[in-house]
């Protein structure tokens, strides 16, 4: 199978709130005076203002007298790592729960982890790491990012039946990635070429913004797999003629133009947006070196 162009993850957009309800449980041996300061850093936290409230929360550090006290206010702050930077808060993430393997945050310090990890594209580690947790016990939102990851992450791995499973659970359970689940479901489709079914997935994405484009894209190269090469054609033609060729698409579509019209024995035009599509890729797929003769 020729190498396949998919457009980039949600690595930035798999951010879960991490919203903090209340105080972690357990017994609690705050003063007044602490209590009150964790409730100004919780606030300050849901309001996103994570620098005074990073602050805050090593003042509290310094002064605890007790544990737990000290471990609600490392557990807010290992939440601000996250959300400042899901890709580096993994070091954070390790350290709290080496030092605090008991907490009752564990299941969801190990999700953020997870997530940690799928923002630095470790597939692997996202995969294996799944094992340790019970999505069922995160809130809603996280239960999610969490899920989502996985699929998406299995998607990498070339897991498309596994991934595709789990988009369905996600769809089922939720509405809030409902167009990630029709989209990467329909990609599974497209990769393990159930077109029809691929076809009618990416159909649905074209009245979304979010994957407009790459639903056309996809639409393309199903009707290339599927020997529609009149469609083929058609769907590259309109898709260069409406955004040019600075679009990030634009050389893809080109390629897809030129096999398309090589296929309907065009060879002069096939040749002419070939060689195009040659001069604006360092990797160009092995199908148009072929076509050109190379």
């Amino acid at each position: 199978m020729k190498k396949l162009f998919i457009i980039p993850l949600l690595c930035g957009a798999i951010v879960t709130q991490a919203q903090i309800i209340g105080h972690t449980t357990g017994s609690y041996t705050a003063t007044p005076d602490q209590e009150h300061q964790l409730h100004k850093a919780r606030l300050l936290y849901n309001e996103k203002n994570f620098d005074m409230a990073e602050v805050l929360l090593r003042n509290i550090i310094d002064d605890a007298a007790t544990t737990t006290v000290q471990r609600e206010a490392e557990t807010i702050l290992t939440l601000i790592a996250y959300k400042k930077d899901a890709a580096t808060a993994g070091d954070a993430i390790e350290e709290y729960l080496n030092k605090y393997p008991d907490t009752p945050e564990r299941n969801r310090m190990l999700a953020f982890a997870l997530l940690s990890d799928y923002a630095q594209g470790n597939y692997r580690q996202v995969t294996e790491g799944m094992y340790e947790i019970d999505p069922d016990m995160l809130c809603e939102e996280e239960r999610d990012d969490v899920i989502l990851a996985y699929a998406l992450s299995m998607i990498q791995q070339e897991r498309y039946d596994e991934a595709a499973a789990q988009l369905s659970i996600l769809n089922a359970i939720s509405n809030r990635y409902d167009k990630e689940a029709v989209f990467y479901t329909a990609y599974t489709d497209y990769t393990t070429g159930r077109y029809d079914r691929a076809q009618e997935g990416f159909e649905q994405m074209l009245s979304t913004r979010k994957y407009h484009k790459e639903a056309r894209y996809y639409l393309a190269e199903t009707a290339l797999a599927t020997s529609n090469y009149a469609d083929a054609e058609a769907l590259a033609t309109a898709y260069l003629d409406e955004y040019g060729d600075n679009d990030q698409l634009a050389l893809e579509m080109k390629r897809l133009q030129g096999e398309a019209l090589y296929a309907q024995k065009q060879y002069l035009k096939a040749a002419i947006v070939l060689e195009e599509y040659l001069a604006g890729t360092e990797e160009p797929q092995r199908n148009a070196l072929y076509q050109l003769g190379m």
